[in-house]
C-alpha cells in the first residue's frame, strides 16, 4: 500500500489489529497499536476493543483490563461492546463480581446493558452456581427493556438444569 502511496488509516490497521487477535497474537496487535500511534494514526474503540477481545480469548483478562485503562487514559470512551468484551472475559475466568460490577459502572456511564451483556452475566452466574442471581438479572434485563433471545433462554435453563 504505502508503495503505491497509499497511506492505511485507522479502519485498515483495525483489520490487521481484529485478524492478529484472532489468532491469539494479541501482543503482537497490541505492538500494532503502538506502532500506529507513533505513525500519527488515533487508534479508535474498535481498536482498542479487538485488541482486548485477543487477550481475553486467551484468557488475559488482566492484560485486557490493562489495554481498557490505556485506552480511558487516552481520552477514547468505552462503548457497550468495550464493556461486554471484559465482562465475557471476566465470566470466562469466574470473575462474576467484576463482571457485574463493569455492568454497574456501565449504567454510571449511561452506557446500557444490551443482551449480550445480559446473556454472559446470566452465563456467568450459572456458571459459578449462582442461578439465583442469573434469574435476577433476566428481570433487570426485561425491566430494562431487554428482550430475551433463544440464546439468552437456553443459557439459562442450561445453567439452571447444571444447578439442580
Amino acid at each position: 500500500m504505502v508503495g503505491k502511496n497509499i497511506w492505511p488509516n485507522v479502519h485498515t490497521f483495525n483489520i490487521l489489529v481484529y485478524a492478529l487477535c484472532k489468532e491469539g497474537k494479541a501482543k503482537e496487535a497490541q505492538i500494532v497499536v503502538q506502532l500506529i500511534i507513533q505513525r500519527g494514526v488515533v487508534p479508535d474503540v474498535v481498536t482498542y476493543s479487538a485488541v482486548m477481545d485477543g487477550y481475553c480469548l486467551c484468557g488475559q483478562v488482566d492484560g485486557a483490563r490493562k489495554m481498557f485503562d490505556v485506552m480511558v487514559s487516552r481520552g477514547c470512551a468505552p462503548d457497550v461492546v468495550t464493556y461486554n468484551v471484559l465482562i465475557n472475559g471476566y465470566c470466562k475466568i469466574k470473575n462474576v463480581d467484576e463482571a457485574m460490577n463493569l455492568c454497574k459502572e456501565m449504567s454510571q456511564k449511561r452506557l446500557l446493558p444490551d443482551i449480550i451483556t445480559y446473556t454472559t452475566l446470566i452465563g456467568g452466574s450459572c456458571q459459578t452456581r449462582r442461578p439465583r442471581d442469573a434469574l435476577l438479572l433476566l428481570d433487570e434485563m426485561l425491566t430494562h427493556g431487554q428482550i430475551p433471545d433463544l440464546f439468552t433462554y437456553s443459557t439459562l435453563l442450561d445453567g439452571l438444569c447444571n444447578n439442580q
